[in-house]
């Protein structure tokens, strides 16, 4: 039986579990594999906004022009300046000791360390936040912006460390509003970015590919993910300063969300191993 893995809607966790845990018309339908997944293909074109033009260079800053100091990579990363999540991760204690992280979400087995871990050494040493989980278990962070935003841009380091035996969710990026439900989301073995969405008007979007983009195991990459909804909205995945060309042709007609948030950790589908992902320098603001 494949297992289903749940967002939940009120805190931007996603945790394993067996069973549907929420219904009604606000909860977000399970990620799947990619052999369960449906709709749509990567469709090669070029990200662009409703009005025909072309989204913000990820490679230069993109939409957060405060946050270009500290994500160009000739520099090493400092949290500087005015950011409403900027984390390297390099102190003792628990993830959420620093706002806005929430309380992690951890399965039976799942670990989530501030730790030194193996070489090669983190983007910005000593530590990164590793997380550790079997099939069928999690170990993830999260933070919920609740302010007014038309989406949120994030920048992070992340590096595979150890697959596990079946497919996994190691980052997320979404938005909910009254009646809607959207999010872009990474998955490992395939490598794919994925979107999922339900509507005010009941439709969904069950698991539509984005972009696929192998990635080399035990090497760090720099991710940059940028969600906006409504007017002029895209979608904006790179990876490494390759931009994956993941452009959703639904997020424009979508209302302005009332949160928006980020995860980060491993959530394991069923199968045997233990997955092993390292994350440093994330620095997320609303767009």
């Amino acid at each position: 039986m494949k297992l289903r893995l749940i967002i939940v809607l009120a805190t931007g966790v996603a945790f394993a579990s067996a069973c549907t845990v929420f219904g009604g018309s606000d909860s977000a339908p399970p990620p799947q594999s990619s052999s369960d997944a449906s709709g749509g293909s990567p469709d090669g074109t070029t990200a662009s906004t409703s009005d025909g033009s072309a989204p913000p260079d990820i490679d230069a800053g993109g939409p957060v022009d405060a946050g270009a100091d500290v994500l160009d990579a000739a520099v090493p990363f400092a949290c500087v300046g005015i950011h409403w999540l900027c984390d390297t991760f390099d102190r003792s204690g628990a993830i959420n000791d620093l706002a806005p992280w929430g309380t992690p979400g951890l399965g039976t087995l799942g670990t989530l360390a501030m730790t030194p871990p193996p070489m090669p050494a983190p983007p910005s040493p000593p530590n990164a936040l590793v997380s550790t989980a079997p099939g069928n278990d999690m170990a993830v962070g999260y933070a919920v912006y609740t302010a007014a935003a038309a989406g949120l841009r994030c920048d992070f380091s992340m590096r595979i460390r150890q697959r596990g035996a079946e497919q996994a969710l190691l980052f997320v990026v979404s938005s909910q509003s009254p009646g809607t439900y959207y999010r872009v989301q990474f998955s490992a073995s395939p490598d794919e970015m994925d979107e999922y969405g339900t509507f005010p008007d009941g439709g969904q979007i069950a698991g539509r590919p984005l972009a696929s983009h192998v990635l080399k195991d035990n090497t760090w990459l720099r991710f940059t993910v940028a969600v906006k909804l409504g007017s002029g909205g895209y979608t904006n995945i790179g990876a490494d300063n390759i931009d994956l060309n993941a452009s959703s042709t639904v997020v424009s007609g979508l209302p302005q969300p009332t949160s928006t948030s980020i995860q980060l950790g491993v959530a394991a589908y069923n199968g045997g191993g233990t997955w092993i992902v390292d994350y440093d320098d994330v620095v997320c603001d609303p767009l």
